[in-house]
């Protein structure tokens, strides 16, 4: 077979360096489904109101984004009246902000770390380039794998304001232990630096279903608390509060 000039020892080490197959990537599911509720019906109106946040990455966007819809469902399972879910607070009309006593949003706090991983050259690429092209050719140039641990810590604080001025009447801080999800590279990048976890996770299929397992599980347990914290008698004091905010602010 005509091996275009390489010598055939060559081209056994090429198939030996070939990368290795990625896995195939599967898109996290954030999805709660809260469980029967028997407290009835509870006379209170609450907005859900999504909220903008700084993202390592697209998959937090979903996360969020679908945590707003399940805020729904958890309210309507608890038995309050819920408008929404809003993207944000001006793209409700005065009508809403007025018939809501009480607005429910979220904010996330999501970073990471990368300062464990170990970069590899990957000297197959390089050589590869040689053999075929000559020094002279772009593919000389080092690329280098990545693997180690990468932590990601995550933050959810469930907020409730007064409708009307947007005041914050509750918080709740929902904590979560880090993640750590461990990477082994097999994509080369174009230099030793440390690759953002938004760059890992575009090329990095195994890694990504990896992390995307793990905030599935936070997501659930943001849900659970969620779902827990919600307390009619506690969100119904909180919303005298607000009523008497408005008073004294006259709305």
């Amino acid at each position: 077979m005509d091996s275009g000039g390489l010598p055939c020892h060559c081209l056994g080490w090429l198939v030996a360096t070939e990368p290795t197959p990625q896995a195939t990537r599967n898109a996290p599911v954030f999805d709660y489904t809260p469980p029967e509720s028997d407290r009835g019906n509870v006379d209170i109106t609450l907005a859900v109101v999504g909220s903008r946040f700084e993202a390592p990455a697209p998959v937090f966007w979903t996360f969020a984004a679908n945590m707003s819809k399940d805020f729904v469902e958890v309210l309507n399972a608890i038995g309050f009246r819920v408008q929404g879910p809003f993207d944000s607070y001006d793209q409700m009309t005065f009508p809403q902000k007025e018939g809501s006593e009480l607005i429910l949003s979220a904010e996330y706090d999501f970073s990471y770390d990368t300062s464990a991983l170990q970069a590899t050259s990957d000297t197959g690429g390089a050589l590869l380039g040689a053999l075929i092209f000559g020094s002279q050719s772009s593919s000389d140039s080092p690329r280098y794998r990545f693997s180690g641990p990468v932590t990601v810590r995550s933050r959810v604080t469930l907020v409730l304001y007064e409708s009307l001025s947007r005041e914050r009447m509750w918080t709740k801080s929902l904590s979560f232990e880090p993640i750590q999800v461990a990477l082994q590279g097999t994509y080369a990048f174009p230099d030793r630096s440390l690759p953002s976890l938004e760059a890992i996770l575009s090329q990095e299929d195994q890694f990504y279903n990896d992390l995307s397992t793990q905030l599935e599980a936070r997501y659930q347990e943001a849900m659970r608390s969620t779902y827990a914290y919600l307390d009619p008698k506690e969100v119904a004091m909180v919303s005298r509060q607000a009523d008497s905010l408005r008073q004294r602010k006259r709305y």
